[in-house]
């Protein structure tokens, strides 16, 4: 499907991915107590609810927004994505 304009991948355009760091009393803690970058990533997973940029582009890729190929070769893979369903729960889908 698709046309020459899109090079025949059903595709136009780009569109965002992103990440949203929440500043709770979690944050609060680990920034006060200064923790490591990776410590306050993953206490902003599990607490927080923070969909990662890996996660978030599984999510477009599963709307067909894009492909899952595209997500694995612009997105940093830094630790292991959640299941969809779950992920679609976090995002309020």
């Amino acid at each position: 499907r698709g046309c020459a304009r899109c090079r025949y991948t059903g595709y136009q355009g780009r569109i965002a991915v992103v990440e949203m760091l929440l500043l709770d009393e979690y944050m609060r803690n680990a920034l006060i107590n200064h923790s490591t970058s990776h410590q306050i990533r993953r206490i902003s997973i599990e607490k927080s609810g923070l969909i990662t940029l890996l996660e978030a582009g599984i999510i477009k890729a599963s709307q067909g927004k894009t492909t899952i190929s595209e997500v694995m070769r612009c997105l940093p893979q830094l630790s292991d994505p959640r299941s969809l369903p779950e992920l679609l729960r976090l995002a309020g889908y």
